[in-house]
């Protein structure tokens, strides 16, 4: 669907430039909504003008050196009130202020002191909250409101590709989110089953394979027996004969002892048996 433009100016001193950001727009393949195809409706010319407001994708104000009409009750112009209305909405602004230095013709000149007051203080609220174009002629001023509106559709373009994006990753990151949490509850069942219905062995072993406990395996001790036995025996006195005799039985054990004979002996022996 074609997105629709709104159109706020003065009438009377701009409806050739008013023309050409008509053109302009529709050329974009854009929808204008001007006041001056308005027509015949219920409803007085404010109450209609912003009613159009709201329906728009993008406002375009232009101001020359009119404040314009001031409806009944109201205490701003149209054009103004018009303004407010888009900037209420937050809607797109695109706003134009006529060249100060260009020559403007006298009779589009408002003849009012407080009528130039309020349009002063217009321009000036402008000048503060938006970054605006000064315009001269009505091409001048359609080639500006062409090139700003290009503009305007890549940024949201960009925009609309990078919101795209940001929900993609959102959606991806949703579902791994699921996965995991589908994990986690095939785990924690099969936990449950195996305490449930698995013997000791099995719990203990999934717990270690799980990080849940430190499983530490039994160390294995083997024992070889010796064939092999050796017998000492040593004896010491104070006589003063002294014998050595080393006894080797059938079954490979040897037998060493030492004796030096004494009125009281003492000795020790160390016994390994074999088999």
């Amino acid at each position: 669907m074609a997105k629709s433009v709104f159109i706020s100016s003065t009438s009377q001193d701009l409806q050739a430039h008013r023309s050409a950001v008509h053109d302009t727009v529709l050329a974009l393949e854009m929808l204008p909504i001007d006041m001056k195809y308005f027509g015949s409706r219920p409803g007085n010319a404010l109450e209609v003008s912003l009613t159009e407001v709201r329906k728009a994708d993008i406002f375009i104000g232009i101001l020359a050196k009119r404040y314009g009409y001031i409806p009944p009750g109201e205490t701003k112009s149209i054009t103004e009130l018009e303004y407010e209305e888009a900037r209420k909405k937050g809607i797109p602004l695109l706003m134009y202020i006529l060249d100060p230095e260009y020559e403007w013709n006298p009779e589009f000149v408002e003849d009012d002191d407080e009528a130039q007051r309020k349009l002063a203080a217009f321009k000036d609220s402008i000048e503060v909250n938006h970054v605006r174009r000064l315009f001269t002629t009505p091409e001048n001023l359609a080639h500006m409101v062409s090139m700003d509106i290009a503009r305007m559709q890549m940024q949201q373009s960009r925009s609309t590709l990078e919101m795209e994006r940001l929900q993609t990753q959102s959606k991806r990151n949703r579902q791994m989110f699921a996965v995991g949490c589908a994990g986690l509850i095939l785990i924690a069942l099969l936990l449950v089953g195996i305490f449930i219905f698995g013997d000791e062995d099995n719990r203990t072993d999934f717990m270690a394979f799980a990080g849940l406990i430190t499983y530490t395996p039994t160390p294995t001790v083997t024992y070889t027996p010796s064939n092999t036995a050796t017998l000492t025996a040593t004896a010491t006195a104070t006589a003063s004969a002294t014998t050595t005799s080393t006894v080797t039985p059938s079954n490979t054990a040897t037998l060493t002892a030492t004796a030096t004979s004494t009125p009281t002996p003492t000795s020790t022996a160390t016994v390994t048996p074999s088999n």
